[in-house]
């Protein structure tokens, strides 16, 4: 289970958050590509040899020690993730040279293109210059020329590890500095790319679904409703919130989308990406699962998903800013101040010396 969103400051910065949700252990850690890094396939199936050399740096998040991203911002602004999606159904592989798996998928787009619109192209579909992104739409396939690169999927035995059958399923939601957002799915064998107006994306079922369950909460409204009165007799609310009475409160996916949409475009913008990117946190606090609150039946294992790690990137000015389970501290990097050389190809961790290890520095009254 994972929830991703973006918000917008009132200086026009874009802020991107994203929680991770899983029950395996994912070992993540801080991670850095530069550009012109040349990305080689030899540790991925042989239907899956597509070689690339990256324009743009990113920094992200790596699972389970592998070299790839669930999670990342490059130099460009373009942000990404990586979220479960059981119904994801990939393309058959023809071409291997062409071919890319969906774990490597995101490190291609985050090293090769600076907007949500070149990605789009790249993927064989066509920018219609003509419809509002604040309107939900799914982009049409272009008769003029084929997407870069086919996905297939990879499952845990490729990878030589244990867990169940089947694939790793993933869907994409991007963002850019513009302030644009899509989400690629690939189902029923075909890949599937929508313009995302609420810039808000969660899991199962298929995107178009949960763009749809927002017609079942319009009267979710910012405003207290104050009052009412029933056949003569007046009465008052209970208190503040009565306006989002009904807003879901459960962590499955549905649940999740409806309340971190609302909740996204309810709250007040920050004056500046500062403001807006604590504010991120402050909407990914409303989602956050402690470890305990969601398990599988004894019967299906002992699995229990909780929030591993949450990030918030300001997409204007370069900034990545992550918070992991173990400490509510958060650890921010500028991408102008990486040194990219030094940096490539390793994995960072931030240790807090203790969950609230904060200097306190005294103030006027």
């Amino acid at each position: 289970m994972c929830t991703d969103f973006t918000i917008s400051a009132k200086d026009g910065a874009f802020i991107n958050g994203r929680t991770m949700e899983f029950a395996e252990d994912l070992r993540s850690n801080i991670f850095f590509r530069k550009a012109g890094y040349r990305f080689l396939n030899d540790n991925r199936p042989s239907r899956a040899q597509f070689i690339w050399t990256g324009k743009y740096s990113y920094v992200g998040v790596n699972a389970l020690g592998l070299d790839c991203v669930s999670d990342g911002i490059n130099t460009e602004g373009l942000s990404g993730g990586a979220l479960w999606l059981p119904e994801s159904e990939y393309p058959k592989s023809t071409n291997p040279a062409n071919t890319i798996s969906n774990l490597d998928f995101l490190q291609w787009v985050l090293s090769s293109f600076s907007n949500c619109n070149e990605v789009v192209l790249a993927m064989g579909k066509i920018v219609d210059e003509e419809s509002p992104l604040n309107t939900f739409f799914e982009y049409r396939d272009s008769i003029y020329f084929q997407p870069q690169v086919q996905v297939t999927p990879i499952s845990y035995q490729e990878l030589d590890r244990s867990g169940p059958s089947g694939i790793y399923p993933i869907h994409f939601p991007l963002h850019d500095k513009t302030g644009h957002s899509i989400v690629i799915e690939f189902i029923d064998g075909k890949v599937r790319i929508y313009n995302n107006p609420v810039h808000t994306c969660t899991n199962s079922p298929e995107f178009p679904f949960h763009m749809s369950n927002l017609r079942n909460y319009v009267n979710l409204q910012r405003e207290n409703v104050k009052s009412a009165t029933l056949q003569g007799y007046d009465f008052t609310s209970t208190g503040n919130g009565s306006g989002l009475k009904g807003l879901p409160g459960d962590p499955t996916p549905p649940s999740r989308f409806i309340k971190t949409a609302f909740t996204s475009g309810f709250v007040n913008q920050g004056k500046d990406s500062n403001e807006a990117l604590n504010i991120g946190f402050h909407i990914m606090n409303t989602v956050d699962i402690p470890k305990g609150l969601v398990v599988e039946p004894q019967n299906e294992g002992a699995g229990e998903d909780y929030t591993q790690w949450v990030v918030s990137k300001d997409l204007t000015n370069g900034v990545f800013c992550i918070r992991f389970y173990e400490s509510p501290q958060v650890t921010a990097i500028a991408l102008n101040d990486v040194d990219w050389d030094e940096k490539d190809g390793k994995c960072y961790r931030p240790e807090a010396v203790s969950p609230y290890d904060i200097k306190l520095t005294e103030v006027s009254r």
